[in-house]
């Protein structure tokens, strides 16, 4: 799923002579609250970015209701602003996020920082995992292989890619007690439950379209799954946490059955 920009015009900015910069990731346009809803149900949205020309007391109320409506997606107020009072109205709904009209610079590297913050990379060290040079040469591959192109999403278990790799399941298993703490097994489920994790987090998709995502045969073998590794619930980590905090849960839970 690919980073989006959503753009969203609180007045009639094409009239009101506000241009944006050419932007380097994809963009989509939402006019309501609906609209970008509905956008959320099929693209990961990194950002909102609400343009026009605004005026005092009513686009403060607008604001207000959409980072309301979506508190976990950040958003960048850019625009023209009919009196300098309206800085500090943003400021007192909770809006830092204000870049002054011409100043594309600051809006572009604002919006890469955002974009850049919430992307979903893997670290391995996150997990306790260090693939270096000291690393045995089949957990090497192994983990490039996986992790180059979400390939652990299309992997159900370890014997084809160690086909793939030209190798055995046997030779992966044992690379890997001198490498990792995890079984290749083990991080397969672990990736794509960290995937998994990002999808609650920072989409709106339901949890039997993040099932298919993710490579499960249906919705309660993802329940199963992912409450097993970290000892929540799908439905309360969407609630209550962030894809951020997946590798702690996995480290403490496995730290509980040790």
């Amino acid at each position: 799923m690919d980073s989006i920009l959503c753009i969203y015009p609180l007045n009639d900015w094409q009239n009101s002579t506000i241009h944006l910069p050419k932007f380097q990731y994809d963009t989509i346009q939402a006019n309501s609250l609906s609209e970008l809803d509905a956008q959320l149900k099929q693209h990961y949205i990194f950002a909102i970015l609400l343009c026009g020309f605004f005026q005092l007391p009513e686009d403060a109320g607008k604001i207000s209701r959409i980072c309301s409506y979506f508190p976990k997606i950040p958003c960048i107020i850019y625009g023209k602003v009919d009196d300098q009072s309206y800085y500090f109205q943003l400021a007192k709904i909770g809006i830092k996020d204000f870049v002054s009209y011409g100043d594309q610079d600051s809006l572009l590297e604002k919006l890469n920082e955002l974009k850049d913050r919430s992307s979903f990379r893997i670290d391995l060290s996150d997990f306790n995992i260090e693939k270096n040079q000291y690393t045995q040469f089949w957990s090497r591959k192994f983990l490039n292989f996986i992790i180059e192109d979400k390939k652990f999403l299309k992997y159900n278990s370890v014997g084809p890619i160690a086909s793939h790799l030209g190798t055995t399941t046997a030779n992966l298993d044992m690379a890997f007690k001198k490498d990792c703490w995890l079984s290749p097994k083990q991080l397969l489920i672990c990736l794509r439950n960290y995937y998994a994790a990002y999808l609650l987090d920072k989409t709106k998709l339901t949890c039997q379209e993040i099932a298919v995502r993710c490579g499960y045969a249906n919705q309660f073998d993802f329940f199963k799954s992912f409450k097993n590794k970290t000892g929540l619930t799908a439905i309360h980590f969407r609630r209550n946490s962030s894809f951020q905090n997946y590798p702690s849960l996995i480290l403490s839970k496995m730290k509980k059955k040790t």
